[in-house]
């Protein structure tokens, strides 16, 4: 049976990452979306209210983290986690969660009803998948399938570049470039726009040509390129140490 004559997702969580998700999906997917608070395009404020149908292929926690520990450390999803997945060899989950272990996710919820773990896709995403500009890295626990790792990477591929990794933690330094990096690079284009007086088609003309390494191109490096010294200094006042550190190793 399938939902629609599709495969099914459920997506736990509506905001800008959920919702990417359900946008990449719906032509693909019968979709069961659960937000806890009233929104529009949520057809349910609970997981225990989604139908079981052997059509759902994963469930997507897309929740905040702080959410995902209180319900999983409370009790309060595992029955429905196990009851819509109900044991289907090919079902699997979805985590968007920053700090929640895959480990941790498999012991918290338990083994279903044929004594195995729910293998989980780890993926750290970022609000430029809104413009389709992202970047997404994704972790497969051990014995997830490859059909499993196309799934996951399919509900991104349309809005974001993919990347595996194969160590959990590798994730960490994900979430540092392409999670908080873009933070660091829009403050850098204000205080360029700000201060330099750029312009905001010459502040992101200035980032994509330094992406590109093409410095003769590049309207900052025309106007201050004897100035490397102050740049250095401004981009120690507005990038902590220990990210430049991070994403030089």
């Amino acid at each position: 049976m399938e939902k629609n004559g599709k495969k099914a997702l459920v997506i736990l969580g509506y905001g800008t990452i959920g919702s990417l998700l359900a946008d990449s999906a719906k032509d693909n997917y019968g979709l069961y979306i659960v937000n806890r608070s009233a929104k529009e395009g949520a057809d349910f404020n609970s997981l225990s209210l989604v139908p079981a149908d052997p059509a759902i292929t994963a469930i997507v926690l897309s929740t905040k983290p702080q959410d995902i520990r209180e319900n999983l450390e409370n009790g309060n999803w595992q029955k429905d986690i196990h009851r819509l997945l109900n044991g289907n060899p090919d079902s699997f989950g979805v985590s968007t969660a920053a700090g929640i272990k895959t480990g941790w996710l498999q012991q918290e919820i338990g083994t279903d009803k044929t004594g195995k773990d729910i293998e989980f896709i780890r993926t750290m995403s970022n609000t430029a998948a809104q413009v389709n500009q992202g970047v997404v890295g994704l972790y497969a626990t051990p014995n997830a399938t490859k059909k499993m790792r196309q799934t996951a990477e399919n509900l991104y591929r349309e809005n974001s570049l993919c990347l595996w990794v194969e160590i959990e933690e590798d994730l960490d330094a994900v979430t540092a470039v392409s999670g908080s990096g873009t933070g660091f690079v829009y403050y850098m284009m204000e205080a360029l726009m700000e201060n330099q007086k750029l312009s905001l088609d010459d502040a992101i003309k200035a980032v994509r040509d330094a992406a590109n390494n093409d410095k003769k191109k590049s309207p900052l490096h025309q106007t201050y390129q004897a100035n490397y010294l102050s740049h250095l200094l401004f981009a120690l006042k507005i990038i902590p140490l220990s990210y430049i550190y991070l994403i030089t190793q």
